[in-house]
């Protein structure tokens, strides 16, 4: 017998940190274990402006390339926090080609800070290659994995075989609906 079985979404979350003093990253860490503290499950890597290759959450860990990263968590749903510079070629503008390799996961949400002067260069030529752009911050999270779940719900209901309101309730629709 067959039947829908409901699992709690696994993630794999990068975060960009120049240093271990980065306040970003550190501000992204506290995040992330608020989220890991009321049971998400979040599997944690660090890199530095390139994440082709990552240094696991605990630092006596070796670093692990990409490809490896991929094999390892392919149904994960992934976030990715960076400014994003080291995305992009700085002779072409244009963005690296190994970003490719980061729409393996479906659901790519990658989070910049906010920036005040207005440049959304970064945001638009991510968001046209496929990812889902939101700042780093709880409601920029929030309204990814909104997204993600409201893309899941929307695939899973077929709209064809949805029926209208019965002809008795069509002029009344907020009564069929209470």
């Amino acid at each position: 017998a067959y039947r829908s079985r409901f699992v709690l979404p696994e993630y794999l979350v990068l975060i960009d940190r120049a240093s271990f003093d980065d306040q970003q990253a550190r501000f992204v860490d506290e995040l992330i274990n608020r989220f890991t503290g009321d049971g998400v499950f979040m599997d944690r890597y660090y890199f530095k402006r390139d994440p082709r290759v990552c240094q696991p959450e605990k630092p006596e860990k070796p670093q692990i390339a990409l490809k490896e990263l991929i094999t390892r968590h392919p149904s994960h749903r992934l976030l990715i926090f960076t400014d994003a510079e080291g995305f992009i070629d700085p002779l072409t503008g244009k963005l690296h080609e190994w970003i490719d390799h980061l729409l393996h996961w479906s659901d790519a949400g990658i989070f910049i800070p906010e920036r005040t002067d207005g440049i959304h260069y970064l945001e638009r030529i991510l968001a046209k290659s496929g990812f889902h752009v939101e700042p780093v911050s709880i409601a920029g999270l929030s309204r990814h994995i909104e997204r993600i779940q409201f893309d899941a719900a929307s695939a899973r209901y077929d709209w064809s075989l949805a029926t209208p309101y019965p002809y008795l309730f069509e002029d009344k629709k907020d009564v069929w609906l209470q």
